[in-house]
């Protein structure tokens, strides 16, 4: 049962989003391999010049015509890396 009266939405989302952000720079490395497994079965799955949006896309693991959004701005700048 959660405790309602402790619960700060506020608090949750300001660490969410501050480990994210230290994470970004190395989120490649650590979960590029695990979304892969899902990643590069999407383009086939949705077919041939279809368009995705990619939403908490993290660095872009999905190598497909997407466009993606983030709430991580080191993610997205680490996306944007050649």
């Amino acid at each position: 049962m959660v405790n309602r009266s402790s619960y700060d939405p506020q608090a949750l989302t300001a660490f969410e989003h501050g480990g994210w952000e230290r994470a970004s720079a190395t989120y490649h490395d650590a979960f590029a391999n695990l979304t892969r497994l899902t990643a590069d079965a999407l383009p086939d799955a949705v077919g041939a010049g279809a368009r995705l949006l990619e939403v908490a896309r993290g660095t872009g693991n999905v190598g497909a015509n997407t466009t993606g959004v983030d709430f991580i701005t080191g993610m997205v700048s680490e996306t944007r890396k050649p």
